[in-house]
């Protein structure tokens, strides 16, 4: 999804989602979770602007664009895997604040940042009991690279620990009630980058990659799985004509009265889709013998009166 003015108005025209995978970049703007650098003197606001300079320059509309496919994936079921700035993210839009920087604010007992070795720098974390990164890593500690200056100061309460630094700030978390690959589910984010945990020199050289720890590819590989999973999950219900989808009165149509009982088209490359905006209850339209999309109208499938739109329909 490109970062564009306005494109989180318009998602619809991405489809279909499967899952979101959510790196890194700047700072999420302190606005977002109730936040101000007010918190800072004048000289430690000059010391993190100078320090940080690139990621202190915020990007609103990233920030709007990304919580909003957050929501989205979420509300549907879909997985989704947040990396570094994006754990930071996921934790925001789920009612967790941020540490503005994390030396300042906490204290440098750990490193968390350092530029002068960068890709090399390795600090402690300690691994929760019973959670999947305990199951990855197969270990109570592990060395993670880190790259951040910002950090969680407050988990949001939906999501659990994976580990935490000595330090006590989270550098990883999940959803238990939504982490079960075998049914599609992974809700987790990390503020590590266990993909850049590697040999720095092997991977300059393109050699093949030789990661600190086997675990390191768990993340993604599971991440990729569960949607796998997702993406082959039956529809619940599919119609060969516009005819019979407008006549279903079964349960799904009940369930989606939460989003006004509406229902809208889009284009899936050549094939045309009316889904409703529940993830439990897709409905397909493989013959439709009225063409509509999201630039037209929608059809109420209660009724089936097709309402012209006066914007495009929110989807989460």
């Amino acid at each position: 999804v490109p970062r564009v003015e306005g494109i989180d108005n318009h998602l619809e025209a991405f489809e279909p989602f499967h899952g979101l995978l959510l790196v890194e970049g700047e700072d999420v703007q302190p606005e977002s979770y109730n936040s101000d650098y007010s918190s800072l003197t004048p000289e430690e606001r000059a010391k993190v602007d100078s320090k940080f300079a690139g990621d202190t320059l915020v990007d609103p509309v990233k920030d709007k664009l990304e919580m909003k496919l957050v929501r989205t994936c979420v509300e549907r079921g879909l997985p989704v895997l947040a990396i570094c700035r994006g754990s930071q993210i996921l934790n925001v839009v789920y009612g967790g604040d941020l540490y503005l920087d994390v030396e300042t604010q906490l204290g440098n007992e750990v490193v968390h940042y350092d530029a002068a070795n960068y890709d090399n720098h390795r600090h402690l974390i300690r691994i929760e009991r019973e959670t999947p990164l305990e199951e990855w890593f197969g270990t109570s500690e592990a060395l993670v690279n880190s790259y951040h200056h910002c950090g969680i100061r407050s988990l949001a309460p939906r999501f659990r620990p994976l580990a935490l630094a000595p330090d006590g700030l989270v550098e990883g978390f999940y959803d238990p009630q939504f982490y079960d690959i075998s049914a599609g589910k992974f809700l987790v984010g990390l503020q590590f980058h266990p993909e850049r945990m590697q040999d720095i020199e092997a991977h300059l050289a393109d050699e093949p990659a030789v990661f600190d720890h086997p675990a390191c590819k768990a993340p993604y590989r599971e991440f990729v799985t569960a949607v796998k999973v997702r993406a082959n999950v039956p529809m619940k219900h599919e119609f060969e004509t516009l005819e019979e989808a407008i006549g279903f009165s079964g349960p799904p149509l009940q369930r989606v009265k939460a989003f006004n009982g509406r229902a809208y088209a889009s284009h899936h490359g050549a094939t045309n889709a009316i889904s409703l905006l529940d993830p439990s209850a897709f409905v397909r339209v493989m013959d439709l013998k009225e063409k509509l999309n999201y630039e037209s109208g929608l059809l109420d499938l209660r009724t089936g009166r097709k309402r012209q739109l006066l914007s495009t329909p929110a989807i989460a």
